[in-house]
């Protein structure tokens, strides 16, 4: 993102790149089975405890807020950006946090890397799909 020439494709590259990022790290085994309840429930408690877990995601949310503002050429901070910024977040949450809607409603017995790339692939082309000119 520093490099003041990039192209539209290596934007939508880096869109994608990230998602994929951020869904293999919610996915993945590193955090634990009750992270996803854990962060609903601190996200619906007091504004401190939300403040506290959305830290980590100012840099992603900003980063993804500047490839989209360069893609269309509206602000960063505009609501637009903003809420092109959360769908994309609250896509990869939402594989998380509602898992076992997840497998049920694909009927898959986990979310494992097989898994996790058909997820990825289908963020991937709604990214494209966004962004195409």
């Amino acid at each position: 993102m520093s490099r003041p020439k990039i192209t539209h494709r290596e934007l939508v590259g880096i869109l994608c790149t990230m998602q994929g990022d951020f869904l293999r790290l919610l996915l993945g085994n590193s955090l634990p089975d009750y992270y996803g309840r854990f962060v609903s429930q601190a996200s619906a408690g007091p504004p401190r405890a939300f403040r506290l877990l959305n830290r980590p995601l100012a840099p992603l949310r900003d980063t993804l807020a500047e490839a989209i503002a360069r893609l269309t050429g509206e602000s960063a901070t505009s609501p637009d950006t903003r809420v092109r910024v959360l769908t994309m977040i609250g896509t990869c949450v939402y594989f998380r946090r509602d898992r076992s809607a997840v497998l049920h409603a694909l009927k898959w017995k986990q979310i494992g890397a097989k898994e996790i790339k058909v997820i990825e692939k289908a963020i991937r082309a709604n990214i494209q799909a966004m962004f195409s000119r």
